[in-house]
């Protein structure tokens, strides 16, 4: 059973189609013409609508919706799509297919309407044949006529104008740049995401080396550390060992501690000489040797 209205409900594409049809046969009524008000109409567009559905429609349409919805919806977007397709047919004539023709008049309706799409499709088909629309205005395309002001000579009175022939006029409109297909669009996004992928481990790569620096530089400022304390270890110990007094001591071990102080007075003399140069006993460097006790003069 039909009941009043309830707002909030979505037109569906079968209301959107009777809502058409239904307009279409009350505008064709001749039996009571244009003298009958605009809210007469619209309540008989209301009533033939419910009809139109058996007297069951699956959402109840006032004839305020039914206004509403032709005036501020249906009627404008199928007026700007027969404004596109009739621009588009007068630029391509006979050089483009219908898919052209299509996607032309797609990409031209996005860009009038700021990026919305036509969905009217069905009720275009319905109404294309009986429904008057705006037509666009017509568009020049070539170069428009240049008039130019033509240099006078006064010094020869047989040839007085000269024309400048190789000038080109320019354009005054720009082409509508073709849109870009199904397989054009998804070879771009795997382009882009390829140079994405690229450029992330373009960064990870020089990250990982500025790390890799950075560990080289800790691990040497640790080497230095720790040979610096090693040193400072042997120089505590050769002092320790110069402070010994071998005087009491058996023959054997003063032979060993006298031997052990003369290395030590060595390493120390090799310091104050070549501080930079490593002390190991076994490196090969050059340091001072002392005279033995034993030696002749």
């Amino acid at each position: 059973m039909y009941t009043p209205s309830q707002k909030g409900v979505n037109w569906t594409r079968k209301e959107n189609e009777v809502l058409c049809v239904t307009y279409m046969k009350v505008s064709e009524n001749c039996t009571k013409g244009i003298s009958q008000k605009r809210d007469g109409i619209w309540k008989q567009v209301e009533r033939k609508y419910i009809e139109g559905f058996n007297g069951n429609p699956p959402n109840a349409r006032s004839f305020e919706s039914c206004k509403s919805r032709w005036q501020k919806f249906l009627f404008p977007d199928m007026n700007k799509w027969h404004s596109c397709i009739t621009r588009v047919e007068r630029r391509l004539h006979s050089g483009g297919n219908h898919i052209d023709e299509q996607h032309l008049a797609k990409y031209m309706f996005r860009e009038d309407m700021k990026g919305k799409s036509f969905d009217f499709h069905s009720c275009y088909d319905l109404c294309k044949g009986w429904v008057t629309f705006d037509q666009p205005p017509q568009e020049i395309f070539g170069p428009p006529p240049v008039q130019r002001n033509l240099p006078v000579s006064l010094e020869d009175d047989d040839n007085m104008i000269a024309t400048d022939n190789n000038s080109t006029p320019t354009s005054s409109r720009d082409p509508i740049p073709r849109p870009m297909g199904r397989n054009a669009s998804k070879k771009k996004q795997i382009k882009d995401q390829e140079k994405d992928r690229k450029a992330f481990e373009d960064k990870l790569l020089a990250r990982m080396d500025r790390l890799a620096e950075e560990n080289a530089k800790v691990e040497e400022t640790k080497a230095t550390r720790e040979k610096m304390k090693e040193d400072r270890r042997e120089r505590d110990r050769d002092e320790a060992t110069l402070m010994l007094q071998t005087v009491d001591y058996s023959p054997v071990s003063k032979e060993y501690f006298d031997d052990r102080k003369r290395k030590a007075i060595q390493r120390l003399r090799a310091r104050e000489l070549f501080p930079n140069t490593n002390t190991d006993s076994t490196s090969n460097y050059y340091r001072p040797q002392m005279q033995s006790d034993e030696d002749e003069f």
